[in-house]
């Protein structure tokens, strides 16, 4: 077997994992499940087997072949090792890799002591009568050991691969030590399994490569981020485009997770193990297993637990195909005010004309520019992947496409069931999907965080009093909240009557049990769990001894009941603590960036963000305090009753003991937790980009641990409450064996080992320098941005601008545009410029009446020139902004004593340069000044192709050429420096505020956040 594995290895000792070799041998590495059901029947058996092992083994192949055939390959550059590992922001490791590390860690120290460690059967709940002291003899060996042996197996060699591809593109055999070390832990893992377990080839190769193909899956995403599908241009039969390709992947994961949750719910049956199968019985028991009784249908279910099932799934649909939350951040529209009697009063007061703004709205309801984001799941996966972020796809799709049909099936399975499954596995389905379906609500809490977020005030005074962030919830939303509170009913629905103790006549109709004589014995025939033979021993018991004295082995019998009030107690004064500082003491700090420069922050509290989502709606806000506070203290009341009654002998135990299990699911403090941790998660995951919301925790963490503390305290309550109220008749299969050093070293020893990595990678990981720390960086900065800024320009600016009536004269004569085209491409209502000057007697007036091509602008350079003493009493700084017009063209109107002597287009046939300079002071204490706008350079103006001006006796006046030019020039240069008007910012709220002196107050708040100073003190 090591010798197998070292040879499954090998793609990744040559490198070449990533190439079609890797995939060819992924895929027959998948055959090795077929190998073993192969061998195991023909050499080894020699005679059927059974079903079971049979289904295990085709399932998993199939999925596991669909995986490594349909799955996207790394691209990453191995020879960095952990620092390839690095996050966006600040640095430190990626969350997704930190988590699995963390995992991976914990599993592997464990594992490795589990398999040396001698694994005692658990004990039973009641040693009173020989009959359970025979029923723990013949119960399944190692039951959590069948368990928990694939999971180290698939840890040990999935984590392989990796370790011999980084020692290979690193060249250094430490890693590839490691990773022949994990071989040798997987080796143990098959020999304590087929050995000391006895159990047979076929379920070690279904058990076994399902939990190592499925979390190779799972670590790839994990660990790496450049996940790719072959190109579309490529073609052959092991190429994969991303159509299909990532719909087949995540089918195949959907089918690996149902394999390994089946055997998970059903290692303790001893279908899986080894040993000689009665042909007869196996098939008495097939065609006992495929048969459906309608009568069965009926019994079970109700018709509105069926239109209930039917609404959550369409629900679901729409949810996923249909974005949930839109985002957006509207900035300011840029106006330009033309010097012109009253019109800057008019723009103040009402809106006003005259003006030029950027495109998105009309010029008298300019509000602003909208950057909005708002995706469905299914386009979110696919983004999600295309952004290099592969860890949070495989989780969107995890949520939207691998649970949801998992939970429809079960759901579906207890409503109907079938024969085929014994009455031990329907009780652990109840209670997965009971667990599983408020963990539903998980994504809709962390869509509120956001829209919450999103929605947070400014806090940075002026910095950002005309640029408005927020969020809203859209329909996609409400149909999927509407699927999960339906999955919570539904679970609740299906789960078994506490109120109802199992009657023996039920358990002898249902279950195949055979009794006589009044109840006084049974017979267990050959097909019996030992579970359910544990069930029909307690009934025959309590019948036997009457409901009196039949408790003795529960909590009313002995001193065990004050003991779990203590426990209790102690545990919601803890919650209730956890909660309160939770929502009152700061959550994380948060920093709006770009280009690693920081220009808006957040400091909020839980509180703080849910009193934000009830700005955008109340109906959210209202559930998010049900289920955190209210519900929660109804439920603890309840549950304190529930502890004191006696819940059969009176009115109000019995209601305690209906109401208390359903209202049990909506305490979801725990979930609210989760998702505030996972809000980190999320931010923490994101490559470094020009764009990003960072996130860092604060100093004194207080709000931060109590979350952990308020998700930790409300789980264990509730694991508490099922633990005390657990029905008698249960299956017990899931309880933890007995091994040396207890739950001290098994339980506790994980928690604090997990602890330890995840403050250990937290604080030791690969850092990043400042993206800003000289005016050097501050250029670099700008250079980067320059062709997205540049776009933009291109998309978002008008193309014309000045009198656009006049300008829609002047086409509609020339039949160039249509008029309602030129409403959505032109704004303003008057000349970009004008000049007066008297010559020769003659009063000559020209004006620009209008220039397109303005959405030709494109930023050549913008270089900031640093003052050269940080001492200085006032700081001047000066920012040089090179750019050139491809396509501009300037109308020129020039008046005669009142006459129009030209008309025409004046400029510019050829590309147009210009240089203009930003002037700002800086005073030490006060912060930046009033911005001012020198125009440096323009390229000159050729009007000697103009014959009109030039032989007009008004322009004989201006006796040369040069004379005419340079009164262009000054029409012209007027509007770049804006001596004809005023820039202005309208925000979405109707503020205006001046567009130069808003510019300054941005540049003080952004250097005092950066640098806790008004002003730079070094440069």
């Amino acid at each position: 077997l090591y010798i197998g594995l070292v040879l499954g290895s090998t793609p990744f000792l040559l490198g070449v994992s990533t190439d079609y070799e890797g995939t060819a041998g992924a895929i027959v590495q998948s055959t090795l499940v077929v190998a073993c059901w192969l061998a195991e029947r023909f050499l080894v058996r020699g005679a059927s087997l059974p079903r079971l092992q049979s289904w295990a083994c085709a399932t998993c192949w199939f999925g596991s072949t669909i995986i490594s055939w349909a799955g996207p390959r790394p691209y990453d550059d191995m020879s960095l090792g952990l620092e390839g590992q690095i996050a966006g922001c600040d640095g430190g490791f990626r969350s997704p890799f930190l988590l699995y590390a963390t995992v991976w860690l914990t599993a592997v120290i464990f594992g490795t002591l589990f398999l040396f460690c001698p694994e005692s059967p658990p004990e039973p709940e009641s040693k009173t009568t020989s009959s359970l002291n025979v029923a723990e003899k013949d119960a399944v060996p190692h039951a959590f050991r069948r368990k928990a042996l694939p999971v180290i197996y698939g840890f040990a060699t999935s984590m392989s691969g990796i370790l011999f591809a980084t020692g290979d593109a690193r060249d250094e055999l430490y890693f590839v030590v490691l990773g022949a070390l994990l071989l040798v832990l997987a080796v143990l893992c098959a020999w304590d399994f087929l050995w000391r377990l006895e159990l047979n080839l076929c379920s070690f190769g279904s058990a076994f490569q399902g939990f190592a193909i499925f979390l190779r899956a799972v670590q790839s995403h994990a660990v790496f981020r450049d996940l790719r599908w072959d190109p579309d241009k490529v073609s052959g039969l092991l190429v994969v485009h991303k159509f299909p390709g990532l719909q087949l992947f995540i089918f195949g994961m959907f089918i690996m997770f149902v394999s390994i949750q089946f055997y998970l719910f059903t290692s303790h049956w001893k279908g899986w193990q080894d040993g000689p199968v009665d042909e007869a019985l196996q098939s008495s028991r097939e065609d006992e297993y495929f048969g459906i009784s309608s009568r069965r249908v009926t019994r079970y279910s109700s018709r509105w637990q069926w239109a209930l099932l039917v609404i959550c799934i369409v629900c679901q649909q729409i949810g996923i195909h249909a974005p949930l939350i839109h985002t957006e951040c509207t900035l300011p529209s840029i106006t330009l005010v033309h010097d012109q009697s009253a019109t800057i009063q008019e723009f103040h007061s009402a809106g006003g004309t005259g003006y030029y703004q950027i495109k998105g709205s009309h010029p008298a309801t300019a509000k602003g520019y909208h950057f909005s984001q708002g995706e469905s799941y299914i386009y979110v996966i696919n983004w999600l992947y295309h952004r290099r972020l592969p860890c949070s796809a495989l989780v969107a799709s995890y949520n939207a496409m691998v649970l949801p049909p998992l939970q429809f099936m079960l759901i579906f399975i207890i409503l109907l069931r079938p024969r085929a499954i014994p009455n031990d596995l329907i009780h652990t389905l109840q209670v997965y999907v009971m667990n599983l379906a408020p963990m539903r609500f998980t994504q809709p809490c962390i869509m509120m965080l956001i829209v919450g977020i999103a929605n947070m005030q400014v806090e940075n005074g002026n910095q950002f009093s005309t640029l408005t962030f927020g969020g809203h919830f859209t329909h996609g939303y409400w149909y999927f909240l509407t699927y999960c509170f339906s999955t919570i009913i539904l679970a609740w629905s299906v789960q078994p009557d506490e109120t109802e103790e199992p009657a023996l006549d039920k358990v002898s109709a249902d279950d195949g049990f055979e009794v006589a004589n009044g109840g006084k014995h049974y017979n267990a025939n050959r097909e019996m769990s030992v579970e359910r033979a544990l069930i029909a021993e307690k009934a025959l018991m309590r019948q036997k001894r009457g409901d009196s004295d039949s408790e003795d082995s529960d909590l009313e019998g002995s001193g065990a009941k004050p003991l779990h009030l203590l426990g209790g107690l102690v545990g919601v004064v803890f919650t209730i603590v956890a909660v309160y500082l939770a929502l009152t003491q700061q959550y994380l700090y948060f920093e709006f960036r770009v280009a690693g420069v920081a220009v808006h922050k957040w400091t909020p509290t839980s509180l703080d963000l849910w009193f934000s989502i009830g700005s955008v709606s109340k109906v959210l806000m209202v559930f998010s305090a049900a289920t955190l506070i209210f519900l929660p203290l109804a439920w603890i009341v309840l549950f304190g009753l529930r502890m004191m009654l006696d819940n059969h002998d009176s009115y109000l135990g019995d209601m305690v003991l209906r109401f208390e299990p359903a209202l049990r699911p909506w305490v979801m403090c725990h979930i609210w937790a989760a998702s505030l941790v996972l809000i980190y998660y999320i931010v923490t995951s994101r490559n470094k980009a020009e764009v990003e919301v960072c996130a860092k925790i604060p100093e004194r963490p207080i709000g931060l641990v109590a979350i952990m503390c308020m998700g930790a305290g409300t789980y264990g309550l509730l694991a508490f409450a099922k633990f005390v109220t657990k029905p008698a008749s249960a299956p017990t299969q899931n309880k933890m064996p007995s091994l040396p050093g207890g739950p001290l070293v098994w339980v506790l020893g994980p928690m604090v080992t997990m602890a330890a990595c995840v403050l250990t990678l937290s604080t030791h990981g690969p850092t990043r320098p400042p993206a800003v720390n000289s005016v050097q960086d501050i250029n670099h900065a700008f250079s980067s941005m320059l062709p997205k800024v540049n776009n933009k320009f291109y998309n978002d600016i008008m193309p014309s601008y000045g009198d656009c009536k006049a300008l829609s004269d002047y086409q509609q004569q020339q039949g160039i545009l249509h008029l309602a085209a030129m409403s959505q491409s032109c704004a303003g209502s008057g000349p970009i410029a004008a000049h007066e000057q008297t010559m020769g007697g003659h009063k000559i007036a020209a004006s620009a009446l209008w220039a397109t091509g303005l959405n030709t602008l494109e930023l050549v350079d913008v270089v900031v020139d640093s003052p050269g003493d940080a001492t200085a009493g006032t700081q001047m700084w000066y920012m040089d902004i090179r750019g050139v017009f491809r396509d501009l063209h300037i109308y020129m109107q020039v008046l005669v004593d009142g006459k129009a002597w030209y008309k025409d287009y004046i400029c510019c046939d050829k590309t147009f340069h210009f240089t203009l300079q930003a002037a700002v002071p800086c005073q030490p204490g006060l912060g930046f000044g009033t911005m001012q706008l020198n125009l440096l350079h323009m390229d000159k103006i050729d009007t000697s192709q103009q014959k009109q001006i030039m032989d007009g006796p008004a322009w004989a006046a201006l006796i040369t050429d040069s004379g005419r030019q340079e009164m262009i020039m000054q029409v012209v240069n007027d509007f770049w420096n804006l001596k004809t008007g005023k820039l202005f910012l309208r925000a979405f709220n109707n503020k205006t505020e001046d567009a130069l002196h808003t510019v300054s107050n941005i540049l003080s708040d952004v250097v005092k956040l950066n640098t806790g100073h008004h002003c730079a003190t070094h440069f």
